[in-house]
């Protein structure tokens, strides 16, 4: 049996459908727009896949493998705050900034800042003399209330460890970053470049100047993305006063050798529009000053290119960077690299002890054969005797012990030098007017006598190789920083007084004068009268330390060779004997 509607009916309930379909799509409409939440943001959508990743039960493999492989989208950060997050642990205050995602202070409480040089005595003295210079002279050792301690970052206005991922290099990393992790022993900051998501990781030590630091690149597109990374150190490095003034220097080393540049060096490359390069692998690179450092150690060595480059003239700021060659990411793909952080002395036992390879940082030059033992021994001296300065002592007796044989031979020779005074007095009156005749007849009596004429300047020459290598075992390693002694507030400065340079001075000059030759001319006589006037001034530009291993070494001298003047220790002459 069928049913028939009436047309007018009919019509209506048509009208009716159609209105009821109309309101449905404005419902749905109103609600998705107005009234149903915000997608979850990448960070949750992240966590939810590990969790669906890590509880296979729960998730659906099938499904998984059916998804078109595309990137989670990343969200830009726009606008981020500018926050400062500040971690402390044993050795190390810091603070770490969101602009960059950088440390901007790392303030070490075991060591006060190092007060300025003073002006060498002579230019006080004269200053104050003539009236030119009205500075007080202050004696006062610099401690934490009036010089502070000493912050390795010195640049707090500029990036500290930027990151590049295109040819624009680490200059690309400027603007605030996201805090996504402030937790006690770690910080976390991420911001996006292009597409590309960049997170930098920091996980904080217990204790000790070292930090692990990974950073991470995302690819956040739906095509696949080539990425440049470059990952940079940068630091203020002053202009030194004085070519004795602290000197900053980068680093890097690069295919197994160390380079370095001062702040001198990579100006002129500037000017030129260019910067010091090196091709890897790279193990590590720096900046930094005499004594201390900040640096990267990547767990692997990094192929690329490490260079050491100005990056702001005008605010003194340069940088060691490496750069590693050009990859592929997928969409969503990510690739992560960790490093240590070294932010502390440069101390080559510290560097070791951490296992970081950037001992050579501590460079001693063309003395490190001497310099690497002396520092050993000064090391092991103060585990005994707990005084750097009565260390520097107990080292000049143990160096002039094992050099007694051949300065006591040598200065025997020039006692009998002296002993012939009378015979060449003879002939210089007998030869004056043939002077090849006289040097003849001189080297003549030289040889039967077995005299060596230069025997006086011989210890002073195997001497300097020694004050070579500590002037740079205590002008590049912490590890005599600060070192008081005696009125000394810093065996690593210039005496303050001038005290010692003065004394050792007049202990040259007792040296020179029982040193001098009888076959000098009497220009010579003078020069060697004035060389301990000339030492003297460049002593009281130098490490009081080399100053007063100087010093207790020509003491022993003259002792040495007063005992030999005295003829005690000389066999017995026997009869008819010369000697």
């Amino acid at each position: 049996m069928s049913i028939e509607l009436d047309p007018n009916e009919q019509a209506a309930q048509d009208r009716r459908m159609l209105l009821a379909m109309a309101l449905t799509a404005i419902v749905v409409f109103a609600y998705y727009n107005f009234f149903a939440p915000p997608p979850p943001p990448p960070a949750e959508v992240d966590a939810a896949a590990e969790t669906a990743e890590g509880t296979p039960d729960q998730a659906t493999p099938a499904a998984a493998v059916a998804q078109p492989a595309v990137a989670e989208p990343v969200v830009a950060v726009s606008n981020a705050p500018d926050r400062i997050l500040e971690r402390g642990w044993d050795k190390v205050t810091s603070k770490w900034s969101a602009n960059g995602g950088s440390p901007s202070s790392l303030v070490l409480p075991d060591y006060v800042a190092q007060a300025e040089e003073p002006a060498w005595l002579p230019t006080w003295v004269l200053g104050k003399f003539t009236g030119k210079s009205d500075e007080p002279f202050d004696l006062t050792c610099a401690t934490a209330e009036t010089h502070g301690f000493v912050d390795v970052i010195r640049a707090e206005d500029a990036v500290a460890l930027p990151v590049g991922i295109d040819s624009r290099g680490i200059a690309s990393d400027v603007g605030n970053y996201e805090v996504v992790t402030d937790e006690l022993g770690r910080a976390t900051f991420r911001t996006v470049r292009d597409g590309v998501e960049i997170t930098k990781d920091y996980a904080f030590p217990d204790s000790g100047y070292v930090t692990s630091y990974t950073v991470t690149l995302r690819n956040g597109t739906n095509t696949a993305r080539e990425v440049t990374p470059s990952f940079g150190v940068v630091d203020h490095m002053p202009e030194p006063e004085s070519r004795y003034g602290p000197r900053s220097e980068t680093h890097v080393w690069a295919d197994g050798d160390h380079e370095s540049a001062d702040e001198a060096k990579l100006r002129k490359k500037a000017d030129k529009g260019d910067a010091l390069s090196y091709e890897g692998p790279i193990e590590w690179w720096a900046v930094g000053d005499k004594y201390f450092l900040i640096g990267l150690e990547p767990a692997e060595p990094l192929e690329g290119t490490g260079e050491l480059v100005m990056t702001n003239g005008e605010a003194g700021h340069f940088a060691a960077v490496v750069t590693t060659p050009a990859q592929t990411l997928a969409p969503g793909e990510s690739k992560s690299w960790t490093f240590k952080l070294w932010t502390g002395p440069k101390t080559i036992k510290g560097l070791e002890k951490a296992d970081m390879r950037m001992a050579a940082s501590v460079d001693f030059g063309i003395f490190g054969l001497v310099a690497i033992p002396i520092l050993s021994f000064l090391q092991f001296l103060h585990g005994l005797l707990g005084s750097w300065g009565f260390a520097i002592i107990v080292l000049t007796l143990t160096v002039k012990l094992l050099l007694f044989p051949l300065t006591q031979k040598q200065y025997r020779s020039m006692k009998d030098m002296q002993d012939l005074n009378p015979e060449i007095a003879e002939l210089r009156e007998s030869m004056k007017d043939d002077k090849e005749a006289l040097n003849k007849e001189m080297m003549k009596l030289f040889q039967e006598r077995g005299v060596n004429p230069m025997g006086g300047c011989l210890p002073m020459i195997v001497q300097m190789p020694i004050w070579f290598a500590l002037y740079r075992v205590l002008w590049m390693s912490a590890d005599l920083y600060q070192v008081p002694y005696m009125y000394f507030c810093d065996l690593t400065l210039q005496d303050p007084i001038g005290i010692l340079p003065t004394l050792m001075a007049a202990t040259m000059y007792v040296t020179t004068k029982m040193n001098q030759s009888p076959t000098m001319d009497p220009t010579q006589q003078r020069i060697m009268t004035l060389m301990p006037v000339m030492f003297g001034f460049i002593m009281f530009t130098l490490p009081a330390g080399l100053v007063l291993y100087i010093f207790v070494n020509n003491i022993l001298s003259i002792l040495q060779q007063w005992v030999i003047k005295r003829g005690i220790g000389e066999k017995p002459k026997t009869a008819g004997s010369n000697a």
